[in-house]
């Protein structure tokens, strides 16, 4: 990789944080990243107002979960929806999308007291389809729309 400047890139990628790559051979290439994997407990991944692109600070697939979920019997569990904003509608509450190999998907997250458990503390589609079975696969990146007044974060736990 070289920097603008045509001199060998130096750049590291924080644990957490996710990276665009800009693809101009016009044909799909692999990208292989090596590094060393995190063996924190915990990583804190931030959420800044407005969007930017998260990764899972850990090499495993990302499981939505639910807030609430017990992190020691479900280990999967991602405690995304714990830092996660919501007034109870669609428009004004956080909202990630993730690529699925063929085009963004997205979800927002739902905390509506009185919704039910169907709703309350669960990642929707448009349809009001609950995703707490949803796999982002691992290395994927996720952009995350944070719609609260003030930053946030992501704890996410080492589930390995």
């Amino acid at each position: 990789w070289l920097d603008d400047l045509w001199a060998q890139a130096t750049e590291v990628v924080p644990e957490g944080t996710a990276l665009w790559v800009n693809n101009k051979s016009g044909v799909v290439q692999d990208l292989l990243v090596s590094g060393e994997v995190s063996l924190a407990d915990t990583n804190v991944v931030a959420l800044p107002v407005g969007l930017t692109m998260i990764a899972n600070p850990y090499p495993t697939d990302l499981k939505l979960g639910v807030k609430g979920t017990d992190v020691g019997v479900d280990p999967s569990y991602s405690q995304l929806a714990e830092g996660a904003y919501s007034d109870g509608t669609a428009a004004n509450s956080d909202k990630i999308l993730f690529w699925d190999g063929s085009a963004y998907v997205g979800y927002w997250y739902c905390d509506g007291t009185g919704y039910g458990p169907d709703y309350d503390g669960q990642w929707l589609d448009d349809l009001w389809v609950k995703q707490d079975l949803l796999d982002i696969p691992v290395g994927s990146g996720i952009w995350y729309n944070r719609k609260a007044g003030a930053a946030g974060s992501w704890d996410k736990n080492k589930n390995f």
